[in-house]
């Protein structure tokens, strides 16, 4: 390669977000049982290479600049983004046992794996004299409510749980030679950041009158 390259030069190329609710709502003469539930689950993956060379022995020469990723320099500004929420609401009015749950589950994943010249499978040799800038970034958000209220002339039991799991992963390689017997040479500038954020919050309320 001997021009410029820009890649990957924005945010958000890779996102997703998931949202469940769940509501239940019973009535009941008698003894009174059941589990209201709600999962979400969002992943985003972003993989990008200024120069890839994929799998097979490959002779790569670079002796220009590459530019690859978005430097976040605003919060939510970032290549990789997943968003997961959930909520579950149970609410009973029993005359009898009654034995209600509410359970809620969320999980976000966000992967951003960003490489200036990737190299990828088997034996390569890669010589570069250009200057590579590398910016990673992913972010990720979950969050997830359970509530359950029970009014019961009797035994009232159940319960309210909730689970929330999130994950954000930013690699950076200037030259990642990839599987097998590599052979790298740079006599140039190379520079890689790589932000991370994670963010995870769970709420339970249990009512039994």
């Amino acid at each position: 390669n001997t021009g410029a390259l820009l890649v990957g030069q924005d945010y958000g190329l890779a996102s997703a977000a998931a949202n469940a609710r769940t509501t239940s709502v019973t009535v009941t003469l008698g003894a009174s049982m059941g589990q209201t539930s709600s999962n979400s689950s969002a992943t985003a993956i972003a993989n990008i290479d200024g120069i890839d060379g994929g799998a097979g022995n490959d002779a790569i020469t670079n002796s220009n600049t590459i530019d690859v990723g978005w430097a976040a320099t605003v919060p939510g500004q970032l290549m990789s983004t997943a968003i997961a929420g959930s909520d579950s609401v149970s609410v009973g009015v029993t005359v009898g046992g009654g034995f209600q749950s509410a359970a809620a589950d969320a999980s976000a994943t966000a992967v951003s794996d960003v490489a200036g010249i990737a190299g990828g499978d088997d034996d390569d040799v890669i010589d570069n004299i250009g200057d590579i800038d590398v910016f990673s970034s992913a972010g990720t958000i979950a969050s997830s409510n359970a509530n359950k209220a029970s009014l019961s002339l009797g035994v009232s039991g159940g319960g309210a749980a909730a689970n929330a799991s999130s994950i954000a992963s930013a690699v950076g390689a200037g030259i990642d030679g990839g599987a097998g017997a590599d052979t790298i040479a740079t006599v140039s500038d190379i520079a890689v950041d790589a932000l991370a954020s994670s963010v995870s919050s769970t709420t339970t309320s249990d009512l039994n009158i």
